[in-house]
């Protein structure tokens, strides 16, 4: 089955977790390769019409790596003026986290919120589906 285009989409705002996790489960289906998703939201959390892929990623997220990534992220949210981000972890695993999971979260909310750029929220697209990551899972 197609997932919705944006056009059908575009008036359904995402208000909790589980709406977003469908949306990103009706895009992605399941992890093909590693790389990094983003997905904006404007201020009624609805999203935009533009869906970056990151590959090449290195193994390790280093602080350095993880602010270059959020100061791209925080350019791209300015130039579309989306008010917040999803940040979309592609790991080929079978879903529980891994301490590789959780830094990459970790680094990645925390550079965003530095730049201050919004992150709506962090999930994990694995083998078997795509699972929100609640914050608990990862930044303390």
């Amino acid at each position: 089955m197609k997932p919705p285009s944006h056009d059908d989409t575009r008036e359904r705002p995402f208000t909790n977790p589980i709406e977003i996790e469908n949306r990103v489960t009706e895009l992605l289906v399941h992890a093909n390769q590693r790389q990094l998703w983003l997905m904006f939201l404007d201020d009624e959390q609805v999203q935009l019409p533009l869906l970056i892929p990151v590959d090449s990623l290195p193994g390790e997220l280093t602080e350095d790596d993880a602010r270059a990534f959020a100061l791209a992220i925080g350019d791209t949210a300015r130039d579309l003026d989306a008010a917040s981000v999803l940040i979309v972890l592609e790991e080929l695993h079978d879903g529980e986290l891994t301490d590789r999971d959780r830094t990459w979260a970790r680094l990645l909310h925390a550079t965003c919120d530095a730049q201050s750029t919004v992150v709506r929220g962090i999930l994990l697209c694995h083998k078997r589906g795509v699972r929100w990551m609640p914050q608990d899972d990862y930044r303390w």
